[in-house]
């Protein structure tokens, strides 16, 4: 029950309000000459997934409300039933009846409104056969360097609010996921912490999801790889470290990281001799080798760096064992940028700009691929392609993207 304070208490006992059940529910409310008050009424839509708690509160008898104030009323209605439902408001549509319909992210719901009572809702999950499941690039796609890709970020918001999934994905293993949210959020691009899966991610679910029994890692890279690493639960001894100890200490690799289960390498801009080696050792001795991605160069927005790839080759060569590679154009990054909504990687349109990278990743999971040609891709480069090697869509701008979104809709 909603606590009463001291007067409704004393209308009670003088019996001016008194108790009657709710028609329909297990709700008490209690009228009177001037208030209505309403005990809380729980509904668990168990089978909608959603929980639905209704507070009828406190509710003073009033003469009609004019016009505007119902609107009012209802739009605040709405709104709050959106956000809990996890849909937006804007995407509604009226019935003759007065029930407004609402389609939006995972659910369509609909919304009974009316002056004196709670609002009566109904919600329906929506299949993932009715929304979309994108793989989207980002340099090359989203952004060139430091510019944005016109019009792309709206296009992605405008799929996001139909409900369709938008997951990043890129081999770029210098940064931390955070730096991405950031990024995308001042373009204006739909994103979430766990919607966005770099190479240095995906190497450490990974490791966590297949090989628990890896505890501790070695890290030859950046500090966005170290902390991926760590956020899975592993214990990261970064290569700089292990390379000054050896340097210090007279050690090998091995004893200066401390035995490492595995060693994972990606773009490293601190790369030395001994680094190298230290991880050369621990591979030697029997620690798993993994690749974030094997790119030969990095593009910054003046040079073109070593890539991860060239470090990975030092490594490979200095201890004679070939890593596994997690990023494009091997499967496993899509495979889990698909689970990370819990779908099949079968499902998902890759949008790319790579054809050695993005497009060979998605034939390797069997996605379908929407070329960009709004990066490394030219129109020659794309017709020197055989036949059986072509996207499944190409778009030259912003414009062409959302055309082909639009047609793969569901009816």
């Amino acid at each position: 029950m909603v606590s009463l304070k001291q007067n409704d208490r004393e209308a009670m006992a003088s019996g001016r309000i008194a108790p009657s059940p709710c028609p329909g529910c297990n709700a008490i409310v209690i009228r009177g000459p001037s208030a209505v008050l309403g005990g809380l009424e729980t509904r668990r839509m168990v089978a909608l997934g959603y929980a639905w708690i209704l507070a009828v509160g406190v509710q003073r008898r009033r003469r009609p409300r004019s016009k505007q104030a119902l609107e009012r009323r209802h739009d605040a209605q709405l709104a709050r039933f959106a956000d809990s439902a996890d849909i937006a408001a804007s995407r509604r549509s009226f019935r003759i009846d007065g029930t407004i319909v609402i389609r939006g992210r995972r659910a369509e719901g609909t919304l009974r409104l009316n002056e004196r009572a709670a609002p009566t809702a109904s919600i329906r999950r929506m299949a993932a056969a009715d929304r979309l499941l994108l793989l989207v690039d980002l340099d090359g796609v989203v952004y060139r360097g430091a510019d944005p890709v016109p019009g792309v970020a709206a296009v992605l918001t405008a799929r996001a609010n139909a409900g369709d999934d938008v997951v990043y994905v890129t081999n770029n293993s210098m940064h931390y996921r955070a730096d991405y949210v950031t990024r995308l959020t001042d373009l204006g691009a739909p994103v979430a912490a766990d919607r966005v899966v770099s190479a240095p991610r995906a190497t450490a679910l990974y490791l966590r999801e297949r090989h628990p029994e890896v505890r501790r890692v070695l890290a030859v890279g950046a500090s966005g790889l170290d902390r991926e690493l760590r956020d899975v639960g592993l214990e990261v001894v970064n290569a700089g470290f292990a390379a000054e100890r050896m340097a210090r200490e007279g050690i090998d690799g091995v004893g200066a990281a401390g035995a490492p289960d595995a060693v994972v390498a990606g773009v490293d801009p601190q790369l030395t001799y001994l680094r190298i080696a230290a991880a050369a050792d621990c591979v030697r001795a029997g620690a798993r080798f993994l690749a974030t991605n094997r790119d030969p160069v990095y593009p910054t927005e003046r040079w073109l760096r070593p890539g991860a790839g060239s470090v990975v080759a030092a490594i490979e060569v200095a201890s004679g064992v070939t890593p596994l590679t997690i990023g494009k154009p091997e499967p496993l990054l899509m495979e889990e940028a698909a689970h990370a909504t819990g779908r099949d990687p079968r499902e998902a349109y890759v949008i790319g700009d790579g054809i050695v990278t993005d497009l060979a990743a998605a034939n390797a999971v069997g996605a379908r691929t929407i070329l960009m040609l709004t990066g490394v891709t030219t129109g020659a480069a794309l017709e020197a392609l055989p036949s059986a090697d072509k996207p499944f869509a190409v778009a030259a701008d912003a414009t062409e993207l959302a055309q082909v979104l639009e047609g793969l809709r569901p009816a």
